[in-house]
């Protein structure tokens, strides 16, 4: 199961939660090419638009052949 996945399962979690959880993941698999992907469903969920479109302007860099980064993007911006 994917980061993103268990964001998505998880969104009654607050922000913070989810914010800690994506952290905490990122030490352990710092290379996983959603983490800021994740990081801006949870940016946008908590109604922090700036912060989303940074971070799916990022992982749009660094995975510009994910389908999902370009479905949020369009969501975000």
């Amino acid at each position: 199961m994917s980061l993103l996945n268990d964001i998505l399962e998880h969104m009654e979690l607050g922000p913070d939660q989810l914010a800690a959880y994506i952290d905490e993941y990122e030490t352990v698999q710092p290379y996983d090419c959603m983490i800021d992907t994740a990081k801006a469903v949870v940016a946008f969920s908590a109604q922090d638009y700036k912060t989303a479109k940074n971070w799916i302007q990022s992982a749009l860099q660094k995975n510009p052949a994910n389908y999902l980064n370009h479905f949020y993007y369009a969501l975000i911006s």
